[in-house]
């Protein structure tokens, strides 16, 4: 009786051993698990997009993670969060679950999609600027967190398709003075006439200045389209009408001078009498138009299109007129 008792005490000894094993198993398959969850990115990539290869995919090892926000050069970017059917959510920053969040600066856009718990995907959109830009994904959940890094190449720049111009609204203003140069001429203590020579063309030219009504201005024109700028072709006038078919120009805001047809070395003469004081005045006899216009372009990598709205003007001095007058305050 005495050795069964002890063969059945072997028995359930053996038997919680057996037990205390499965549980130390489980345990440490939990462990394990755990420890699996946590490392849900071992390694967090650093990506390059351009113009060939604009998308990237980052395979995580698990789910549970969350995107926190984006950040350019050393701040957070403000983005717009849609949800996996398109809906608007908002901030783009905590953002949990599916969906995609835009971001949209003055010179460069991307997006990160997460169409999958253990995917997501960084979208370069376009970048206009001259030189790569970095930005920095940041991911994670209570545990820990990962920083992607990705470097945007710059895409390519927009292009003009056509320019519209408003004939409807289309002025011409012509015969008008420009006052170009105005002196003294003291020829009191003579007694014959004095002749003055004037060269009234000789900084002549016409100007051109494209005034924007849409809010760009020449540094959003220059990274639209690049430098240098883009050329428009500009009406000209004939008997009061536009001509559409005019000389070449840079878009952009800032004043363009070009050539227009006169003799730099002209030479003008007026005669002061003796004993006169006389106040010389140089007048160019201008054309001048104003209409407003609307350029249209197309970004060749992303298909987005661009609008620039305002008015065109145009002054082409094509006479001259001296004048002498008598000096005031005498």
């Amino acid at each position: 009786m005495q050795i069964y008792k002890i063969g059945l005490s072997l028995q359930i000894v053996k038997f919680m051993a057996r037990i205390f094993c499965c549980l130390a198993a489980l345990g440490a398959a939990a462990c394990n698990d755990g420890a699996f969850i946590e490392e849900f990115l071992p390694e967090a990539p650093s990506v390059t997009l351009d113009a060939q290869d604009s998308r990237f995919t980052v395979e995580f090892e698990a789910g549970n993670w969350n995107i926190d926000y984006a950040s350019g050069s050393a701040a957070i970017l403000s983005g717009t969060a849609f949800d996996a059917e398109g809906n608007e959510l908002g901030s783009a920053r905590g953002f949990e679950g599916l969906g995609k969040l835009v971001y949209e600066t003055d010179s460069y856009s991307f997006d990160i999609v997460r169409r999958a718990p253990d995917r997501l995907e960084i979208v370069l959109v376009e970048n206009l600027e001259d030189e790569a830009v970095k930005i920095e994904i940041t991911v994670g959940n209570e545990i820990e967190t990962e920083k992607i890094r990705a470097m945007l190449q710059p895409t390519p720049k927009y292009e003009i398709d056509r320019v519209e111009f408003d004939w409807q609204n289309f002025q011409v203003y012509d015969e008008r003075l420009m006052l170009v140069d105005s002196f003294t001429v003291d020829n009191s203590g003579s007694g014959s006439a004095a002749t003055v020579s004037v060269t009234p063309f000789r900084d002549a030219a016409r100007e051109i200045v494209f005034t924007d009504m849409s809010g760009s201005s020449e540094y959003d024109f220059k990274l639209w389209f690049g430098e240098p700028l883009p050329k428009v072709r500009i009406p000209d006038v004939s008997d009061g009408k536009p001509v559409p078919q005019g000389p070449e120009v840079e878009f952009g805001s800032g004043p363009q001078k070009l050539g227009c047809g006169l003799d730099p070395g002209h030479i003008e003469t007026v005669e002061i009498g003796a004993g006169l004081v006389r106040e010389v005045h140089v007048y160019l006899i201008t054309e001048e138009y104003r209409v407003p216009y609307t350029i249209h372009a197309t970004n060749p990598f992303n298909g987005r299109e661009k609008t620039s709205s305002g008015t065109l003007s145009s002054t082409r001095p094509y006479d001259c007129f001296v004048i002498a007058l008598e000096k005031t305050g005498q």
